[in-house]
This record gives C-alpha cells, sequence and structure tokens, in this order.
C-alpha cells in the first residue's frame, strides 16, 4: 500500500477541518519572526536560547518553528506519558542533569503543541525554573482556553479553538494521525 493510499485510510476518520497546511505554515512563520525579535538581542553563539519541548506531539511544530528562528539555538526534550507517577493523569520524566546544567542562567523557550487544562505546562515550567533559567517563554502552536484549570501565562499562541479533540500535524488520537499535514477534529468528537 502506498503512501497516499494510507493517508486516505486516515482520513476517513478526520472531521472537520481547522486549518489548513497553508494556514499552520504561515502562522508559524510569525511566530519565528515574533519569537526572533524578541530573543535577537538576546539568545548569542555562547548563550543560546534553550527550547524544550514534550515528546511526542510537538516534534512536527518545533521542528517547523526552529527553521525559522534566525537565532543560535539548543534544543532539549522532556517526556510525557499517562499512569504511574503522575500528576493529573499524566506521568513526568525529570528534567536530565545535562538539561539542568544548560538551563541555568539562561532563557528558554517551552515549545507546546497544544495546550488544554495546563496541568503539563504548569508543573514542567515549574520544574524548568527549579533550575534557575534567567526566564522561561511558553509557545504553543493550540491553546483551548475554555478547558483551561489552570492560571498560566502563555507569550506566544498560534491558534485558539473550541474545546474539541484535533489530530493532525503531530497531533495524534491513539497514536495515529500525526502525519496529516493539516490539523482536523477527529471525526468520533463530532458525532
Amino acid at each position: 500500500m502506498d503512501t497516499q493510499q494510507e493517508i486516505s485510510l486516515l482520513e476517513k476518520e478526520v472531521g472537520s477541518l481547522l486549518f489548513t497546511e497553508a494556514e499552520i505554515k504561515a502562522k508559524v512563520e510569525e511566530l519565528g519572526r515574533t519569537i526572533t525579535q524578541d530573543f535577537k538581542h538576546i539568545a548569542t553563539t555562547e548563550k543560546p536560547l534553550i527550547i524544550v519541548g514534550v515528546l511526542k506531539g510537538v516534534l512536527i511544530f518545533l521542528a517547523d518553528l526552529m527553521r525559522e528562528l534566525d537565532l543560535p539555538v539548543e534544543l532539549y526534550f522532556v517526556d510525557v506519558s499517562s499512569g504511574g507517577n503522575q500528576v493529573g493523569g499524566r506521568r513526568y520524566s525529570e528534567l536530565s542533569t545535562r538539561m539542568g546544567e544548560a538551563i541555568q542562567d539562561r532563557h528558554v523557550l517551552f515549545v507546546e503543541d497544544i495546550v488544554d487544562e495546563g496541568l503539563t505546562l504548569s508543573y514542567i515550567t515549574r520544574m524548568l525554573w527549579q533550575k534557575n533559567p534567567t526566564s522561561v517563554s511558553v509557545c504553543t502552536l493550540l491553546s483551548k482556553e475554555a478547558k483551561r484549570i489552570m492560571d498560566i501565562d502563555i507569550r506566544y499562541i498560534g491558534f485558539h479553538i473550541d474545546p474539541v479533540y484535533v489530530i493532525g500535524y503531530g497531533l495524534d488520537y491513539k497514536e495515529q494521525f500525526r502525519n496529516l499535514r493539516y490539523i482536523s477534529v477527529l471525526k468520533a468528537d463530532e458525532e
């Protein structure tokens, strides 16, 4: 089965289109210009902007966003999974020792694919602040304010969306749909 057939099979589960590939690209470019402007006099080759992302959903957005930054950057990831030693239904990995050393006295940009309740974001930004950075700024592609239960500051927001389950552009449902080039509502969430 070729890739086009596989994507066609996936698209049977896709509901309403929220953002096209072109709309996402334009928004990522806009975010990249804004972040570059904000950090251009701060980030240097000796002290690059530290970028931290949560695996796996942020991968596509983060890769595209980094290519739009005209800045020296250093990249790290944290992992979040369900179950186990948890906060709000999610289990968090600890920041690596190497990342902790890199963050101290540095500017950090934490990048998320989507912020719902804000539990993950709140927990991870608290972990980052424990490593004594100069600043921590947050960038998210999608923000669902209607579901927010944590009071959090998000400096860069791509799109505001309603509280629906979305897929595509890195966002998944049961580990599928990440490869779609656009963002849609999951069909099952519309029914």
